[in-house]
């Protein structure tokens, strides 16, 4: 599979010292299996906002934006359970842990990495790209000369795109900027109402 961008050992040690202390009920039902409970792969989180549909014609890499945020694939005796997100405190310059959960999303990403484990053999970086207006979760393989897209997740069918295929960049913008010209005028807003971030249960850990 294509290679991961992680983070420095140091920094993952911490993550993983975070997420160990939460200790989410699923996790524990788990370890009372015996089944172990390990952080696995992680993931830059990057998203393409809707000023971008207008230029399908460009590179992935020039339009998404980095979010700040990682996830962290947390696998229970081998299998995709939780999903984490941390990001760095601009303070302190020290990552934290801002939410962990089981989620579907979290079953369909590892679905997809290990999809991609055997279908792809490049040494792109993987990241994971959001669409937020369609809610839209894709593994997106970053290479200085191109980008393919692998869609793993989406609340709204977008025409032309399925799962577990590998589409160039190119073909996947112009399958966004098609579908989004579909949607009323409110859902195209290039600068939608921002909420507050919730307070993050880690900040005291």
């Amino acid at each position: 599979m294509a290679r991961l961008n992680g983070f420095k050992k140091s920094d993952r040690a911490k993550v993983a010292k975070q997420i160990a202390k939460c200790a989410t009920l699923s996790a524990r039902t788990a370890q009372l299996s015996n089944r172990e409970v390990h952080l696995a792969e992680e993931f830059e989180v990057w998203k393409l906002l809707p000023k971008a549909f207008a230029k399908p014609d460009a590179r992935l890499a020039k339009l998404a934006k980095p979010t700040g945020y990682w996830q962290h694939l947390v696998r229970h005796g081998g299998a995709a359970r939780e999903l984490a997100s941390s990001i760095r405190d601009k303070a302190t310059g020290k990552w934290k842990v801002h939410s962990i959960g089981s989620s579907i999303l979290a079953e369909k990403l590892g679905k997809a990495v290990q999809w991609l484990d055997h279908n792809d053999h490049s040494d792109c970086v993987v990241r994971i790209l959001l669409v937020p207006t369609f809610s839209l979760h894709a593994l997106w393989l970053f290479c200085e000369a191109n980008d393919r897209v692998v869609l793993f997740d989406s609340m709204r069918t977008v025409q032309g795109l399925v799962f577990e295929k590998i589409y160039a960049g190119a073909e996947f913008l112009v399958a966004i900027s098609q579908e989004a010209q579909k949607l009323p005028a409110a859902a195209k807003l290039t600068n939608p109402p921002r909420k507050k971030r919730p307070r993050s249960p880690f900040e005291k850990l």
